[in-house]
């Protein structure tokens, strides 16, 4: 038995972000305006940590990154290297990348597979081969908001409860921002989304954010 990743591949096309674990198209679509956005028309060398197949950091090659993925599937890598990704299998808690490498890392939909001890280890890693003055943005899903309740729920339904379940963590956002600043990433920006209506919320602490909300995205800035 494959892994539940591999298992959606065999439900969803190869370009269908389902296949990524994504819940729904507008998600995802309305997810990477916002982390294009955040990304900006600077060039330089760019990290997807957990890259899997390029989804969502192929585009910005157009843009002028020189975009390096890592993931631990080789499958995966394989798939991001036809979109024109540089790819390397290896884990995200041991990178194989000196100290300060990279202007921008992308870590998207990824945290929430590990624990909180891996995701630690994780951030401090991204947070090691960022150029000082470098921005990691990183989305993890809002697994206790009921948006998120109804929309898991929604999924299984529609696939009559054949869907693969897939083992997610919870990280808190307050989690997320503490072991950034330790690993000396200062906050710049924030969202979280409501898939339904396309809506972006810039506050994460509103209450409409945290029952509204499925994924959180964070901008952050490295310091030192």
């Amino acid at each position: 038995m494959g892994s539940p990743y591999q298992d959606l591949h065999q439900i969803y096309e190869a370009d269908d972000p389902r296949a990524c674990g994504y819940r729904s198209r507008t998600a995802f679509i309305k997810e990477c305006a916002v982390i294009h956005e955040w990304v900006g028309a600077r060039t330089g060398n760019l990290l997807d940590v957990g890259c899997g197949s390029g989804l969502v950091s192929a585009p910005l090659l157009g843009a002028g990154w020189s975009v390096t993925g890592i993931d631990r599937d080789p499958v995966a890598c394989a798939r991001a290297e036809v979109r024109g990704l540089l790819t390397v299998e290896g884990d995200a808690a041991e990178m194989p990348f000196a100290e300060e490498t990279f202007d921008q890392v992308l870590c998207i939909e990824f945290l929430q597979q590990f624990n909180a001890p891996l995701a630690a280890v994780m951030v401090a890693e991204m947070g090691r081969v960022l150029k000082r003055g470098g921005r990691l943005i990183a989305a993890w899903r809002f697994g206790t908001s009921p948006m998120r309740r109804a929309v898991t729920f929604s999924g299984y339904v529609s696939r009559g409860f054949k869907r693969p379940f897939i083992k997610v963590h919870n990280h808190g956002w307050d989690q997320i921002e503490s072991l950034a600043r330790t690993a000396s990433l200062s906050l710049v920006r924030s969202a979280t989304i409501f898939p339904p209506l396309g809506l972006v919320m810039h506050d994460v602490h509103t209450l409409p954010a945290r029952c509204l909300g499925t994924s959180y995205l964070g901008l952050f800035q490295k310091t030192a």
